[in-house]
């Protein structure tokens, strides 16, 4: 796929850009409002193809974020992983509340198999953390208005991991309305 500027864009390339940008409008709130300097950390949790080939690679390239955690059934697989990308923690789905603990870990990245996005989701939040989940939020409206109010009562920001917002032609779509240059809409 090709832009204007004739520049070759992969999907690879895409991805990993967007992965970027969600890290860091996710994390720049929570920067900005605590006043740290330091990268927030993540704990991943989830070890498959969309986690291997898009978003730790992607993590490599943040300015304030970081993986601090890696969370996964299958130890030999976590392990291995975790040496590739320099991470020291690894926990399971058996002792994941235990995040809680993590004074390194601020964001959970939930990328897990659909059904499995609101428990782990609403985990995160009680443990005290923000989340970012991958879509879709979750299986049905009632689990989605549970994240919502956890998410709520414990005080920490939710978000959906939806990327067409920040792909570069809605940006501009999006800065062509802001700007009127397309006139009252």
């Amino acid at each position: 796929m090709s832009n204007e500027g004739n520049i070759e864009i992969t999907r690879r390339a895409a991805l990993g850009e967007i992965s970027r940008r969600v890290a860091a409008v996710t994390a720049a709130p929570l920067l900005l409002k605590n006043g740290q300097e330091k990268k927030l950390g993540w704990a991943i949790v989830g070890l498959g193809g969309l986690t291997l080939g898009e978003i730790l690679p992607g993590f490599k390239e943040c300015k304030f974020s970081r993986v601090t955690a890696l969370v996964s059934g299958d130890p030999s697989k976590a392990k291995r992983v975790a040496d590739q990308y320099n991470v020291k923690r690894i926990y399971n789905y058996d002792n994941f509340d235990t995040l809680k603990n993590d004074p390194d870990v601020d964001i959970v990245y939930i990328v897990l198999p659909n059904g499995m996005h609101a428990e782990y989701t609403i985990r995160a939040l009680k443990a005290g953390k923000h989340v970012l989940c991958e879509k879709p939020m979750a299986n049905t409206v009632q689990e989605c208005q549970q994240m919502i109010a956890t998410a709520k009562a414990a005080n920490r920001k939710l978000m959906i991991a939806y990327r067409c917002q920040y792909e570069p032609y809605n940006m501009a779509a999006i800065e062509l309305c802001k700007s009127g240059a397309l006139g009252n809409l």
